[in-house]
């Protein structure tokens, strides 16, 4: 059995937050263990903390709060194979992102809502999800969010055998963002075009 002092703490400072009234804090701490316990692996625990956060959050009407709790949950239900449970999670959070125009998770929610229809070989439904996420990042300037809807449009074009609008989109890419802070993500695109050139070459 998974024991943490560390965690049994922070229970016992999230229960003693709600019982003061001091939600908010408690709210915080039951984000934070979640996110590790998320990381950890520990499913049902996660669960757990993120069910009674996202009570709390709609108890104290914050909209953030409640994002982040459903994209976690999201998270949560994609590694456990739940993908219909995924895409519930994911549409609630849009719907809330859309209604106060937060585009940075907009453009976020679209990515991975992309990249599940691309799990479910779905790929028109994923490339219409991860086109639109490219779109609003690049018009906001959200530069990692662009990037990754580059890398997932690339290994949807790569399933469809789309080999000439993967490199174009790849050079592009390495022509824009060629800069050093975007190191990251070079080679994943360079390993994305040696396989693309060589069955083109076939």
């Amino acid at each position: 059995m998974y024991k943490d002092d560390n965690r049994v703490n922070k229970d016992e400072l999230i229960y003693h937050y709600i019982k003061t009234g001091e939600k908010q804090k408690a709210l915080k701490l039951i984000i934070e263990s979640a996110d590790r316990m998320l990381k950890l692996h520990i499913n049902a625990q996660t669960m757990v903390y993120l069910k009674k956060g996202r009570q709390i959050a709609k108890e104290i009407s914050s909209t953030n709060d409640t994002i982040k709790i459903l994209l976690m949950m999201g998270e949560l239900h994609r590694k456990k194979g739940e993908n219909r449970k995924a895409f519930e999670c994911y549409n609630e959070a849009l719907k809330y992102a859309v209604e106060f125009d937060d585009k940075v998770t907009i453009a976020k929610v679209k990515e991975v809502i992309g990249a599940l229809h691309t799990r479910k070989n779905d790929f028109d439904r994923a490339l219409l999800s991860l086109n639109d996420s490219l779109m609003l990042s690049k018009e906001i300037g959200y530069v990692e969010g662009y990037l990754e809807a580059v890398r997932r449009i690339c290994w949807v074009y790569i399933f469809k055998r789309k080999n000439e609008e993967a490199i174009d989109m790849i050079n592009n890419v390495l022509s824009e963002y060629g800069d050093e802070k975007y190191s990251l993500y070079h080679p994943l695109f360079t390993m994305f075009s040696a396989p693309i050139i060589w069955n083109s070459q076939i």
